[in-house]
Order: structure tokens, then sequence, then C-alpha cells
């Protein structure tokens, strides 16, 4: 860094590379009489001579003498070659995808090409030097004979980035569509490129002279940076640079293009890669590593709850520790306050109060605490193995724990333990819950409206199902059927308070399109409704049967259902064992609904005779 500052031909070097060069500085340093030789020697080494030479032409005129005719004449030579190899690199890519699409392997352009064209205001301003491709690691022996007959020298396969095969989804996901001259292609995010400029950057910064000869990545960065302020998604960058367990990389590297280039890093993020420093610094023991939730989301409380009870769960899976952070904000409260606009400050401290986990015993204060959205086995697997190689403490705060407990679905059953309804005796006739989740969901114009709604059929079916297998037994039953719907007909305009969903134009809630009539028929039937979450929460995770929807309230009320039978609808979240499982038509197995209603009602007289039911 110093070396950099006090450098005069360094300084101009670092002038022109700038993603919004002074000419008046750039002057001020040629007339400073700098060694032009060593420019034109660390220029062509550090790959940076189509910089050089533009802006040097930009800023002083060939005739002005201030620039030697001889260093003109070497930096334009160097500049053309440059520029024709990238036309013959660029060419090959062309070909390259085109033959990709035509055989559908999908593939993400990284690297040189996506800064040549288009980060730089011109594709000559920036050498490509290779052709780098991501493919999923089951396509590469397609692509391998897709291009067999092609020159492969110049050309890079990579099926995974920082040594972590689960990035490579994410990667193509954030990848964005474009056209590649005449063809189609899909080019890495500006997060995605600048997360691996700067951890390569950051890998190399212990080298010898890293400052000069990575001068290029250093430009890079702050031309990305620079081209893509407006849009650049800087939390997510963020979330993955400590995800990739790149943090303190790439905030080294982004410090010192900031130093050195003016590059416009956010503070408040560039803070937040930096790692916390232990207090207490242990020289024999190794790190513990600990998960919590980011209670930064607004989303509803059922979402909320679940993310919370599955990194429980997920901890005693993966066995690291727990840290109980509570809900933040709720900023969707039900229906009827979202048509309203009347919302309860108190809402999450009333649910706080009744869903708390315990902490395990854990050096918070001391920890590293590191922000990761979606949290998976191989990230806590690495974080695992950095408490053990530092010695310090990590606290990994996460949104998402789902890929974990999805293909886990039987590390849920540990909730039952901590369930808050874990001493509840059930007494009455038997109480059958179904959660016709409508509501929310039913605003005409909702992206994910489709994905969401089950039909009236569908409860129907189940609900026929059990009432005949309770029937045979002769037992008396009640049928709770909760939802949400308006008095009367309700539009909704995008960017309303409370709104979690996306809505591009306004959209309607009619309750006439809810069909109630159709469940007429069922046997002791009570419709519940607008009833507040708590209330549905309690009802349900007491229930003797419930029927869940697509909806997270009901899914962690039946994680935390400790005694009845949970029949499981179709949707992302798998079941867990022992619960029942519907198809899309709402079919059971029949001989397995007698033998469950059966255990049921066996568990249940048991548990009256040892205790008796609360009043």
């Amino acid at each position: 860094m110093q070396l950099l500052v006090r450098d005069l031909e360094l300084q101009l070097i670092l002038a022109c590379g700038r993603p919004d060069p002074s000419p008046e500085r750039i002057r001020a340093l040629v007339d400073a009489a700098p060694d032009w030789q060593k420019i034109v020697r660390i220029s062509d080494a550090a790959h940076v001579v189509p910089l050089v030479y533009v802006r040097l032409r930009e800023a002083v005129p060939l005739d002005a003498e201030a620039v030697p005719r001889h260093v003109y004449a070497r930096l334009r030579g160097l500049y053309h070659r440059s520029a024709a190899l990238g036309v013959l690199r660029r060419h090959l890519l062309r070909r390259v995808l085109e033959r990709l699409s035509e055989a559908r392997i999908p593939v993400v352009v990284l690297g040189d090409a996506v800064l040549a064209t288009r980060v730089y205001s011109s594709p000559t301003l920036r050498p490509v030097l290779g052709l780098d491709l991501l493919v999923h690691p089951h396509d590469r022996h397609r692509v391998n004979l897709v291009l067999r007959d092609m020159p492969r020298a110049e050309l890079t396969l990579h099926d995974e980035l920082f040594g972590l095969p689960a990035t490579l989804d994410a990667i193509f996901d954030q990848a964005q569509p474009d056209q590649f001259e005449t063809s189609s292609a899909l080019m890495c995010s500006p997060e995605d490129l600048v997360l691996q400029l700067a951890a390569h950057l950051g890998q190399k910064l212990g080298e010898p002279d890293a400052e000069v000869t990575q001068l290029a990545t250093i430009f890079d960065i702050a031309a990305t940076c620079h081209t893509c302020a407006s849009d650049f998604d800087w939390p997510r960058f963020v979330q993955d640079a400590h995800a990739y367990l790149a943090g303190a990389r790439v905030h080294a590297a982004l410090q010192l293009a900031a130093d050195v280039t003016d590059t416009h890093v956010p503070a408040a993020y560039l803070a937040k890669l930096r790692p916390t420093p232990p207090l207490v610094q242990s020289s024999s023991s190794p790190g513990e590593l600990a998960v919590t939730y980011d209670n930064s989301s607004s989303d509803g409380v059922g979402s909320q709850l679940q993310r919370i009870y599955a990194l429980y769960a997920l901890s005693r899976t993966l066995h690291v520790k727990y840290v109980h952070t509570p809900l933040g904000r709720v900023g969707y409260q039900g229906l009827m306050p979202l048509l309203t606009g009347q919302t309860q400050p108190d809402f999450a401290a009333r649910f706080n109060a009744a869903f708390s986990l315990p902490s395990d015993d854990f050096p918070t204060p001391a920890a590293e605490r590191i922000e990761i959205h979606t949290l998976t086995e191989r990230v806590v697997e690495r974080y695992r193995r950095r408490t053990v190689d530092t010695r310090q403490s990590v606290l990994l705060s996460a949104c998402i724990p789902f890929p974990c407990t999805d293909r886990h679905p039987s590390s849920y059953l540990v909730l039952r333990s901590v369930s808050p309804y874990r001493d509840y005796r059930p007494q009455g006739p038997i109480r059958v819950c179904v959660h016709l989740r409508r509501g929310d969901n039913s605003v005409s114009g909702r992206a994910d409206h489709g994905d969401r709604l089950l039909p009236n059929s569908f409860y129907l079916r189940v609900c026929q199902m059990l009432v005949d297998a309770l029937h045979q037994h002769g037992v008396p039953l009640v049928i709770r059927m909760h939802t949400e719907i308006p008095p009367r007909a309700y539009t909704l305009e995008p960017g309303d308070p409370g709104l979690y969903f996306h809505l591009d134009r306004p959209g309607t809630i009619n309750p006439a399109d809810y069909a109630l009539d159709d469940f007429a028929d069922l046997p002791n039937l009570e419709i519940v409704a607008n009833v507040d979450a708590r209330a549905v929460l309690d009802d349900f995770a007491t229930a003797d049967v419930l029927v869940l929807s697509r909806s997270s309230l009901g899914y962690v009320a039946g994680l935390l259902n400790p005694h009845g039978l949970i029949i499981w609808a179709p949707w992302w979240h798998p079941p867990v064992p022992g619960w029942l499982v519907a198809d899309a038509e709402g079919n059971l197995d029949a001989a397995e609904v007698e033998s469950r209603i059966g255990a049921l009602l066996r568990r249940r007289r048991q548990a009256a005779s040892v205790l008796p039911s609360p009043a």
C-alpha cells in the first residue's frame, strides 16, 4: 500500500485505471517526468496497457511531447495486439455458446468476457486473457463431446467456485440472460463477478508485490462497482461472501480498491464483511459454533416461527449450538389487519412470550457473528472447521435453514420435546382442524397464486375419509375449518403497508370466490374466520387431527402438535415422519387412515387416564 502511494509511476497507472479518470490528475503526473520504461513494463505485466494507453491519449495530445513518441508507439502496439486477441477470443466464445445452445446445455459466462463486454465502455479496454464457463457437473462430459473439435486451450470449464459445489445453483439462479454478439447467454451477475474478483485478489494480497501484479483485478472491481452502482445488491453480496467463507478476503480486497481507486463501497456493508475480533483470544481450546435467527425479516408470523424452529432442529441434527433470537418485526399480521391497516404494535412480543426456545451455553459477546441468508450443511461444516483452526467461536445468523431440514425432515421430531403444547391433554369430542388457506392467497394478480391454493375438492376428499373412519369408531367429532374471508370485495394496491408478496398491478379479493357452501354437508362443521394467528396456532397445535394447507402457519403448528394426527398437503416443505400424506386430489390410504385413527383414540384414552385434562 505504501509503495502505491509514493511511487510516481504507479500513481500514474492508478490514475489511468480509475473508472472516472481525471485528465488534470493524469497531466500533472505526466509533467512530473515519470520513468516511462517502468510504466510500460508494469502495465504490460499487469495486463492494463489498454487502460493506460487510452487514458493517456485522452488526457495528453500526441503532439504535446509530454509523453515520448516511442512510448506511445510501444503502448499502441501492445494495445492493438490485445484488441486483436480479444476479437479472436470473443469470436471463439460466440461459437462455443452457439454449440452449447443448440445442445441445450446451460452455462454461465464468467470472468474476462463479462468484464470486456458488460463492464468497460469498450471491449478493447479489457484484455480477454481466457474464456471461463460455469457448467453443472453432470453436463461436463456433454460439453466436452459437443466442443471436441473446437480449440480448447483458452477455454476453462468450472463446475464449482470457492471450493463449494453448493454455490453453483445460486450463481446460475442469479445469472442474467443477455445477448453475447449474436448468441443468447447467461452472464455472471455483477455481485457474483465482484465476489469472484475480490476473493481472488484477497487471496493474493499476502504475496510479494501483489498490489502491483494484481492491478487488473483492482481496476476490474472498481469498474464493476462503478458501472453497476445503481442496482448492485450489497446485502446479498455480503451474505454470499460469508456463505462462501470469503468475507475476510473480500473485505481486504474491497478496502484496497477503495483506497487506491476511490471505488465506492457502502461503509455499512464493508464493515459487515470485516471479521469481528474476539474479546478473549484462546490459544488452547477450539472455538464453538452456534446458529441463531436473523430477525431482520418482516414476513408473516408463521413463516418466521417455522424458520426459528427449523434452526433449532438443524442445530440438534448437525450438533452445533443454538442461540435464541426472538421475532423482530411481523409485517403481515393477517388478512383483516392488512385490509384495514389496523396492526397491533405488540404483535411480535405476544408471540415471543409464548414461543421461546432455550439457548445453549455459548460465548455470544466474544464470538464472530456472520450473517448468512441461506444455511446449508456444507456451510455449517466449513465454519465448524474454521472454529477449530482459528480457535475462535462463530455465531451464524441465518434466515433460511430449510436446505438442511427439508432434506432431513426427521430432524423436526425433536421439536415435540420443546413444544409449548407438549403437556396438553385433549378432552371432549374429536377435534378435526382444517386449514382452508384463502385470504391473502386469493388475491388476483399474485404471482404464486396457483402454487399456494388448494381446491375445495381437496379438503372435501380428505375430510370425508376422516369422517368415515371416525364414524366407524362411533366417536363424536367437530370439524373446525379455519380461513380468512373479508366481509366484502377489497382491492389491494402495489406497495400497500403490510403487503409481503409482490403485486405489479391492483389485485382483488372477493369472498364470493370462496364457495364455502361446498362444505355444507360436513358434519358438525364450524367455520372459524379471521381469528388472531395465536388462536389459530393454539387450535391447530392441540387438534386431534390437523389437515394442513400450503402454509407455514399450519406447518409449524403441525411440528409443535405432539399428540395429534397430521395430514400433509402436497407442498415444497416435505412431510415429517409419522404424518399422513394426501395426494394432489386429497386421497389418503384408507387402511392407513383407519389404523392411525384407532391409534389416536387409544392415545387419547391413555392420556386421559394418566393426567386429568386441564380446566
